[in-house]
């Protein structure tokens, strides 16, 4: 039976890698396509309010204070997980729901937005930070591994057993903790650097500005990342020093250009646009910002009454399309409405988001861009 369970999960898994258009899905589509789908898998019976109950409530003095699901509900191996929109930002809902975990006593508690599955040991002692003692990605991590921690902290059977809290409390107090950390600090550094993660962007072009007094274009910055990445990278065979007192790495060696080359992103950074296809019909475009607006401009001229579901696309910190251009770097106005769109944004950003605009509206798959 768990190998079934493990064979599910894995398929599930790897269809949701590559799947298209995941950052546009709101909490009811993450809630029905990913959460509950994996409980199911898990062993839930999802018509059951006895093992799943919806909406459960958590503060007896206010009945608006509910968290989306108990599992177990009601029994001393009770479980809560309160699912968000795969854009959203976890911890901005981690204190408030780990407060409905520890007032409620429960076992364990999950925080998920369908791709970050983010457990807790309310029972353990520290704070609700130091009480977080395992997270999931299910888009980043390795698959097997994905596989075997839910089924260890949230399979039915493990859940209602007793076997979960011990499974939690076992990786909670593991002493391989540290040891998987310092393995993985070089890999996480070579993959934010790599990745054109907007956060790190942004951090990068706030120190350029204090130290210049300019802020640069993203894909200045991508291309300055590209053009440095394997005088950047850290090699993951030797072990990095990290001083407690300092925080500061003592020593870097140098990684060899063979090891650098698994980590040079596919995509479109230093490289230009000349046009690109879209409904079989072909548009030149000369500039990124140029295929993003034009994108946009198409998409409004077919779905003019709905286009505003744009506004339901953002980053981890901004909005990528809003109604108030004071909350974009670089806005442009959308032809035709009163929509923003967030124009300064590395190349393969750009491409990113114009995937999940059509996505948004039911084109899958039908960009095509010619590039130099």
């Amino acid at each position: 039976m768990q190998e079934h369970m493990q064979e599910q999960l894995k398929n599930f898994i790897n269809e949701l890698k590559s799947a298209k258009g995941l950052s546009t899905y709101d909490e009811a589509t993450t809630k029905q396509i990913i959460i509950i789908r994996i409980l199911n898998i898990l062993g839930w019976n999802i018509f059951d309010i006895k093992e799943i109950q919806p909406e459960y409530p958590v503060d007896p003095q206010n009945s608006n204070e509910k968290v989306d699901y108990a599992l177990a509900k009601d029994t001393d191996n009770m479980v809560f997980v309160e699912a968000k929109a795969v854009s959203v930002d976890l911890e901005n809902w981690e204190e408030k729901f780990c407060n409905y975990c520890f007032k409620n006593n429960v076992v364990i508690g999950v925080l998920t937005n369908g791709i970050s599955w983010w457990f807790y040991l309310p029972r353990a002692k520290g704070s609700w930070y130091e009480r977080k003692f395992y997270s999931i990605n299910l888009v980043q991590q390795d698959v097997d591994t994905v596989v075997s921690h839910f089924i260890d902290f949230l399979s039915k059977q493990n859940v209602m057993s007793g076997k979960s809290e011990e499974n939690a409390k076992k990786t909670y107090e593991s002493r391989q903790k540290n040891q998987i950390i310092k393995k993985f600090l070089p890999q996480a550094w070579n993959t934010l650097i790599s990745s054109e993660d907007e956060s790190f962007i942004d951090l990068f072009n706030n120190m350029l500005e204090k130290i210049s007094g300019y802020r640069a274009e993203s894909e200045e910055i991508a291309e300055f990342l590209a053009k440095n990445r394997a005088r950047l990278l850290i090699s993951e065979e030797q072990p990095i020093q990290v001083s407690r007192r300092t925080r500061e790495i003592e020593s870097v060696p140098q990684i060899e250009k063979e090891r650098a080359s698994a980590y040079v992103r596919s995509g479109y950074t230093g490289k230009g646009i000349n046009a690109f296809v879209f409904n079989n019909k072909r548009y030149e475009a000369r500039s990124w910002k140029l295929l993003l607006l034009s994108v946009c401009n198409e998409i409004n001229k077919l779905h003019k009454k709905d286009f505003e579901k744009v506004l339901s696309l953002k980053g981890r910190k901004r909005p990528y399309f809003t109604k108030n251009a004071n909350e974009l770097r670089v806005p442009e106005k959308i032809r035709g409405t009163d929509i923003f769109v967030e124009t300064n944004l590395s190349a393969n950003s750009i491409v990113s988001l114009c995937e999940d605009v059509l996505s948004l509206f039911g084109y899958k798959n039908s960009l095509q861009i010619e590039s130099d």
